[in-house]
This record gives C-alpha cells, sequence and structure tokens, in this order.
C-alpha cells in the first residue's frame, strides 16, 4: 500500500512540491518521528518543520497536487472533509495489514 501511494503521489504531484520518502531512508536521515508512529500511520513532512498525520495529510496532498485540483472543492465541504477521513481509514487499514503481512513473511 505505501509503495502503490507513493507512486500515486508522484504520478499526481509536482516532484518540485511533493516527493514521497520511504520509511527506512527518512530512519536513516531523521528520527524525530518513531518508527512506531511512522507505520502506524502517513505523515507529511512540510519543509518549515510541519509535521502531518493520517488524513490531515492528504487533505495537504490534496491542496499541493496540481492535477488533483478538481478535487479541491470538496475540501471546502462537511462531507467532502468527511469523505476524506473515511478514505483514509479505510485505506490506513489496508495499509497496515499490508504492513503485518510482510512482518509475517519474513
Amino acid at each position: 500500500m505505501c509503495i502503490r501511494f507513493a507512486e500515486g503521489v508522484r504520478r499526481f504531484g509536482d516532484n518540485k512540491i511533493l516527493s514521497a520518502v520511504p520509511i527506512q531512508r527518512h530512519l536513516l536521515e531523521d528520527q524525530s518521528i518513531s518508527e512506531k508512529e511512522l507505520l502506524e500511520e502517513i505523515h507529511l513532512l512540510g519543509e518549515d518543520g510541519t509535521v502531518l498525520r493520517g488524513a490531515e495529510a492528504i487533505k495537504r496532498v490534496v491542496q499541493l497536487a496540481p492535477s488533483l485540483e478538481s478535487m479541491r472543492w470538496m475540501l471546502d465541504t462537511r462531507i467532502g472533509q468527511k469523505s476524506v477521513g473515511i478514505v483514509y481509514r479505510v485505506a490506513n487499514k489496508l495499509r497496515r495489514s499490508c504492513i503485518k503481512c510482510r512482518r509475517k513473511r519474513y
């Protein structure tokens, strides 16, 4: 799931604005967020040091990705924000089960 999400970020985003970093690489460069936290939910790290997690990170990706501009209106509605939260929770469950599955294989 993480690899697919990262590919989506690359596809939708302008690489000058958004880039996906594997957890392992991030941990080598910066330990300010624990591995456990990184595995629990998606994080978006801003150049200014801000950290957004979960659905808030997804909302910001939608705001920043040029090709997702047509979807931004949803972020201004209550139903749109609720939808982002629901989609994130489902995606995060899949992502976390994928992580557990991978751990069992190794």
